[in-house]
């Protein structure tokens, strides 16, 4: 999952990812992998130990670290740009952040200079053997308490244990606080670094992952399942490390570990954590900022479900302390916290506008004065009514009493529908937002467009019960996850999934010349633009004839025009080609051009369509310069490669090529060529159609007594070259007989009319022509 949001604004080189990895089991007690990624992989692992619940110890425990720096035995030559340095510094870094975090109660010991040494592991092994291995070297007491092995290598990444590249990972972590750790991380930003190892040493205290409570129907909470690895509520998650203000998170910041996991750990101060047992009188708390160690009295309630007995976890996430650099934003406000239901243990954060979706892409986690939040068992609601940047005021309600018929019933749901098939970068894209209770009803109010947690804009639901939030143009493309929250606090936010696809392009070429003279040169002006008609800018890759030519970059400066320099080309007819590649918002495209390098060219004219071996077909040739003056010579037509004509032009350039009369009938494409290879060929297309026919008829007689037999009808057929075939001879419109004309019987014959009775007849004749005549009728 590549992370977004606020964690990739402040690490804008850093892409991280995670992976579902599963426990490793041999020679460990507690595992952690750290997600892989592009340029270095940040991940965390997949702990199989439940955390521990032990009082934090009375004394300061230092946990002596051996460090070192391991060179693969296959690295060679290559650089280590790990320094003495950068590691103090980052353990320093991670040491006072635990030391804070635990009010001083442990700490690291960092020794002042760094070995660097050589192992027998090669860098395409998997973490776990580059660690048994560096352990074995080192002679490192696995079993010893309160010391550390951390073994940093020079490269971008290594392989977990489920294969997948890694940053960091920790083994052998124990209830004595220890362990050892592999660090790859050396390319990251010093923030990134520091905090994957922070959250690393958070492993050595056997404390497990930060994660978020997700759920696809609107849900902000749900009861476990039965089986106790997941939850009744089929369309929740855990969304593993997305508490995004967590040091047991995916890294997105080194803020506080929340109060679960800190009472978890027995790292809690003594009366920072109140708990409390809701009636049905509501009580009231004031929340010092949880950031703020060294704050006495309550910073966070731990609210239990009188229903269940599942404790809730509220605090005050603020600027404070050691959140001073990461309760900022959409990350401030009131966090409510719980122990996650599942077998990787650890916590969940109860979002108020959740989601499913995984890589931090909903910052918006912590509840706003105003808003109520009711426990999955629908018996306890926890109102925040007031924060500030000191304290907040939350109050607390046993809810069972007179919750009458309605209990259970669930509440509204905002909801939303997407153009996602018809939406393209800067095109029409935008969601249409319904808010009805259940008969219907508009619910009227705000509704707050979030996306990725990140607040976009207000859209207002009027009598209708929808309204219509439209993207900005240049919105990039790609799919985006919107949250929607009514100013309604009674209705429950809602998700959707848009997607903007790519808009496709055209590459226009804008000028180009036709012709250039031998040694003249040229140019080529090209733009690229999308559908709406904006120019992209960028660049296009020219082509002539098929081989590269050079890149023409489509500046801004002038409107996305780019100019390709023909330079002295060759005589002949070249092809041009650009080809956009498109990129993050555009598809690609081609535009196309030909450039003829010619001391002249022809002009030709048909003067068909000609008759078969009727009017002679011709062509009508004019020859000129590239300076407009007539070229001389002579020209010749060819079909196929075939010679059918030729002519010698005038002192004006023209003249007429006679075409031959053997050619067929039908469309011909003819190229006329000069004496002078120097001006450019030309094909014209002429076409030869069929000869003209003629039939006709005479009766022998007008008029016949009835049912005589002595009348006929002669029949004849011509055109140019004979009019041969069948005729039909019709009476009154049906036909009466078919007879064949040929050159024996010269084109003509004799019908008898035959015996009919009394009345009027007309006989109609047609010649239903050949392949090179045309039919005709009389």
């Amino acid at each position: 999952m590549t992370l977004t949001s606020a964690f990739a604004r402040r690490f804008s080189n850093v892409a991280l990812r995670s992976s579902n990895a599963a426990p490793l089991l041999a020679r460990t007690r507690r595992i952690t992998v750290l997600a892989a990624l592009t340029t270095l992989a940040v991940a965390f692992g997949v702990l199989t130990a439940t955390p521990a619940a032990a009082a934090a110890p009375a004394t300061t425990n230092n946990i002596a670290l051996n460090v070192v720096v391991a060179i693969p035995a296959d690295w060679g030559t290559k650089a280590n740009n790990w320094t003495t340095e950068r590691i103090v510094k980052t353990l320093n870094a991670s040491g006072e952040y635990w030391s804070t975090m635990t009010g001083g109660t442990t700490g690291f010991d960092v020794p002042a200079t760094i070995k660097t040494v050589k192992t027998a592991a090669e860098s395409t092994d998997p973490g776990k053997t580059i660690l048994d291995t560096v352990v074995a070297e080192q002679g490192f007491d696995e079993t010893a308490q309160w010391k550390g092995l951390i073994v940093f290598v020079p490269q971008a990444k290594v392989a977990s244990g489920t294969g997948s590249p890694a940053a960091a990972m920790s083994y052998n972590n124990n209830l004595q606080s220890g362990g050892y750790m592999i660090v790859a991380d050396e390319n990251s930003a010093q923030n990134t670094l520091t905090n994957l190892v922070a959250h690393e040493f958070g492993h050595f205290f056997m404390i497990p992952h930060a994660n978020r409570l997700g759920c696809s129907d609107g849900s902000t909470d749900s009861l476990p399942a039965t089986s106790a690895t997941g939850w009744s509520n089929t369309s929740c998650a855990t969304v593993e490390y997305d508490d995004n203000n967590d040091v047991m998170s995916n890294a997105y910041s080194l803020g506080s570990l929340n109060t679960y996991l800190t009472e978890s750990a027995g790292f809690a101060k003594t009366g920072s954590i109140q708990t409390v047992t809701p009636t049905t009188k509501t009580s009231t708390y004031s929340l010092q900022p949880w950031g703020n160690t060294t704050a006495n009295g309550v910073r966070s309630i731990k609210v239990i479900d009188p229903a269940n007995g599942t404790p809730y976890y509220v605090e005050l996430r603020q600027a404070v302390g050691i959140d001073k650099n990461d309760a900022t934003g959409v990350r401030a406000g009131v966090k409510i916290v719980k122990k996650n239901s599942g077998p990787q243990g650890g916590s969940v954060v109860i979002d108020p506008t959740p989601t499913t979706l995984s890589g931090n892409t909903d910052g918006k986690q912590t509840w706003e004065a105003g808003s109520s939040f009711t426990t999955a068992s629908n018996s306890t609601r926890i109102d925040i009514e007031s924060i500030n940047a000191n304290s907040a005021k939350v109050s607390v309600t046993d809810i069972r009493a007179g919750r009458g018929a309605a209990a259970g019933v669930a509440s509204p749901i905002v909801t939303a529908t997407s153009n996602s098939g018809a939406a393209w970068y800067t095109g029409n894209s935008y969601i249409d937002v319904t808010a009805k209770d259940s008969a219907g009803a508009a619910i009227p109010g705000t509704v707050s467009v979030y996306r990725g947690g990140v607040y976009l804009a207000d859209v207002t639901i009027g009598t209708s019960g929808t309204t219509r939030y439209t993207l900005p143009l240049n919105t990039e493309a790609g799919t985006y996850s919107f949250t929607l929250i009514h100013s309604n606090t009674a209705v429950r936010s809602g998700q959707i999934t848009h997607t903007i696809v790519k808009s496709s392009t055209t590459t226009n070429v804008v000028k180009a010349p036709a012709t250039l003279a031998p040694g003249e040169t040229g140019a080529i002006d090209v733009r690229v633009t999308i559908p709406s008609g904006v120019p992209l800018i960028g660049s296009v890759a020219a082509s002539i004839d098929g081989a590269a030519a050079e890149t023409v970059a489509l500046p801004d400066a002038k409107g996305g025009l780019g100019t390709l320099s023909l330079g002295k080309l060759s005589n002949g007819l070249h092809h041009v080609e650009f080809q956009y590649a498109g990129e993050r918002n555009s598809l690609p495209s081609v535009g196309k051009a030909t450039v003829s390098v010619t001391n002249g060219t022809i002009t030709v004219v048909s003067t068909g369509p000609s008759t078969y071996k009727g009017s002679q077909g011709k062509l009508t040739v004019s020859a000129k310069s590239t300076a407009g003056k007539p070229v001389t010579g002579s020209v010749t037509a060819s079909e196929n490669g075939t010679q059918i004509g030729k002519a010698t032009l005038s002192a004006q350039g023209t003249g007429t090529i006679y075409l031959s009369k053997s050619l067929a009938v039908g469309r011909h494409s003819i190229l006329v060529h000069h004496s002078d290879s120097s001006v450019a060929d030309a094909t014209v297309i002429h076409t030869v159609a069929r000869a003209t026919a003629t039939v006709s008829g005479s009766a022998s007689k007008a008029t016949i007594p009835a049912n005589n037999s002595t009348a006929t009808i002669s029949v004849t057929t011509s055109a140019a070259s004979g009019a041969y075939g069948s005729v039909q001879v019709l009476r009154n419109g049906e036909l009466a007989a078919t007879r064949t004309v040929s050159a024996a019987n010269k084109g003509a014959f004799v019908y008898a009319i035959g015996e009919l009775d009394a009345g009027s007849y007309t006989y109609t004749l047609k010649y239903l022509g050949s392949k090179t005549v045309a039919p005709a009728s009389s």
